[in-house]
């Protein structure tokens, strides 16, 4: 490709796109736009907060799964912030596949009471797709 040429796309490249705005996103002269997408609507990286190679291999090999609950109900605004950012967790071809479903429950309730809502719960969910 010479210097000062204008890149495009390559043929069949429409096909392969999963529309994700990665392009968009790390373009440093705001050069690429996306039919869905427009530069503004995608957040520029901050280099402030990238992690070291050390970093990431911390994270990734000392993650642990702590279930230590607290007697304290989960701020709505909480879960809405949490529920919004795991949409931009991977999936195959960006698809996104997944439904949330939050349950607010002020009481403890028996494993037969919560047996019986799994049925409801598990007919609503397959009624919904």
């Amino acid at each position: 490709m010479e210097k000062d040429a204008f890149l495009t796309l390559v043929d069949g490249g429409d096909k392969l796109c999963i529309r994700c705005g990665h392009c968009v996103a790390v373009c440093p002269h705001s050069a690429m736009s996306h039919a869905i997408m427009k530069p503004e609507e995608c957040q520029s990286v901050n280099e402030d907060w990238l992690f070291s190679p050390e970093q990431v291999e911390h994270f990734l090999r000392y993650r642990r799964s702590i279930k230590n609950y607290k007697n304290k109900q989960v701020e709505q605004e909480g879960l809405t912030k949490l529920i919004s950012v795991a949409r931009f967790a991977p999936s195959g071809h960006n698809f996104q596949p997944v439904k949330w479903l939050v349950i607010l429950m002020q009481q403890r309730s028996s494993g037969r009471h919560c047996n019986k809502n799994w049925g409801f719960l598990k007919e609503m969910l397959a009624s919904d797709q």
